[in-house]
């Protein structure tokens, strides 16, 4: 059930029966740390990062580097780039060395062959951390950014020593994955939400349409987004799982599959938000939301292992 008809009445142009189920969903798939157009400017970190690009499978993945200490990976969610993250940056990059990459086909990232994955998502990031000659990082993901971190944890577990995982599951439920076939175009947005979009995809609406277009065709690829239970019992690196209680898209008992699949896991639970929780001020977010998240996050990431 979708509880917060105002973040629907953000999203959309119209009010068409229905819109407010199916744009629930797109705070499930689409919302990265995204801010308000208004907030853009002053999210900005101080200092600046330094761009890089590396080339994978045909396209060519653009990340931003800075900072000292451990490495940090920052995926952002679908439809979004990894400038969803800056309002935080400058709070991590006092305690880590970020790297924040656009997703492929996002942001600067380019998509030439038009197709989106997990496998190639997990592939692109590995890719990144080579490019850097690093053998090990760390990892914030979310939604699709987090299910990226389980996908590389599931496939070389050695190379994230340790991830949070915000609000990005292992499956996908069959009334989700109906609402996301029929997801709204983007002329149907809400021209506030579709501004900010639009912030982050230089591309233009050709871009943004592409990925919309991507997205869709995201839920009927099962094969590519499920994780087995198999495969979740043998992720070995350490979790943080960050969910809200009333996750629109994402259950809570999804979060407890995977709270109980993980041999090195633990959970946190934001009591009364929905899965835009991360929005400070917008859709359900409480403007004091990064009070919430990030200490509890940072001393996770900086714990050491358990010998």
């Amino acid at each position: 059930m979708i509880r917060s008809t105002r973040a629907a009445g953000y999203l959309t142009r119209t009010g068409r029966p229905g819109a407010s189920t199916l744009l629930g969903l797109l705070l499930g798939l689409a919302l990265g740390l995204a801010i308000a157009p208004e907030q853009a400017v002053a999210g900005e970190p101080a200092l600046p990062l330094e761009d890089r690009t590396v080339e994978v499978d045909g396209a060519t993945i653009h990340y931003r580097v800075g900072g000292d200490g451990e490495p940090l990976l920052l995926l952002h969610g679908f439809v979004w780039a990894g400038q969803a993250w800056d309002p935080i940056i400058d709070e991590l990059r006092s305690q880590f060395m970020v790297i924040v990459p656009d997703m492929r086909g996002h942001g600067q990232s380019t998509n030439p062959g038009g197709e989106w994955s997990y496998k190639q998502s997990a592939i692109d990031m590995f890719s990144v951390l080579d490019d850097l000659n690093l053998e090990t990082a760390k990892g914030i993901g979310y939604s699709a950014g987090g299910l990226t971190l389980l996908h590389m944890a599931a496939n070389e577990p050695a190379r994230l020593s340790a991830m949070v995982v915000v609000a990005g599951g292992h499956r996908m439920e069959e009334e989700a994955a109906a609402l996301v076939r029929g997801f709204p175009k983007l002329e149907e947005l809400h021209p506030a939400f579709l501004s900010s979009l639009r912030t982050m995809t230089p591309g233009g609406d050709d871009q943004l349409r592409a990925l919309l277009s991507q997205l869709r065709r995201l839920a009927d690829n099962p094969e590519d987004y499920t994780l087995s239970g198999a495969q979740l019992a043998g992720i070995s690196t350490r979790t943080m799982f960050v969910w809200a209680d009333r996750d629109e898209f994402y259950p809570m008992g999804v979060a407890l599959e995977l709270y109980q699949a993980l041999p090195d896991a633990s959970l946190m639970v934001l009591p009364g938000y929905g899965h835009s929780f991360l929005m400070q001020g917008l859709l359900g977010g409480s403007p004091h939301i990064m009070e919430q998240f990030t200490p509890p996050v940072v001393r996770f990431l900086e714990t050491p292992a358990a010998e």
